[in-house]
């Protein structure tokens, strides 16, 4: 694997409110324009020292591939998201994000990395070593008995 090669893509890591607004770009190109929940739950997130990293992939100046790293207490860090736009896959972009967050993970310390991969991303993670552990559904919670 070359995953701990040097990147060579644009890759910037978002801190700030303001800078949400890339990702959610990306995203509402992605899978369409309805994730303005980005602002709260990952803004809230990063005010959290040490909980979150974001990132993203630039190409002409413009956000084009996004992803995301929670970092428990402990052992455990969770990448998410790895979301591409359509025009701009198969350029190496979701890899670059994937050896950036492992990078980080290496240099934190933290034994071991878990990937939520769908089913574009499976294989790229899988050729980097990951296994297929389990799959997880999401759910509305909707209250009650």
């Amino acid at each position: 694997s070359h995953l701990f090669d040097p990147v060579k893509a644009d890759i910037r890591r978002i801190t700030n409110l303001k800078g949400l607004k890339d990702v959610v770009s990306v995203l509402d190109k992605v899978y369409g324009n309805n994730n303005e929940w980005v602002y709260k739950r990952l803004g809230g997130h990063l005010t959290i020292p040490g909980y979150l990293s974001i990132y993203a992939a630039y190409a002409d100046d413009q956000p084009v591939s996004v992803a995301w790293t929670y970092f428990q207490k402990g052992k455990f860090a969770s990448l998410f998201a790895g979301s591409t736009r359509t025009e701009y896959r198969k350029r190496g972009l979701y890899t670059s994000l994937l050896s950036t967050r492992l990078k980080e993970i290496r240099e934190r310390r933290y034994q071991y990395a878990m990937v939520e991969a769908g089913e574009m991303s499976r294989p790229i993670v899988e050729k980097h070593g990951f296994q297929y552990l389990a799959t997880a559904w999401d759910y509305l919670w909707e209250g009650g008995k």
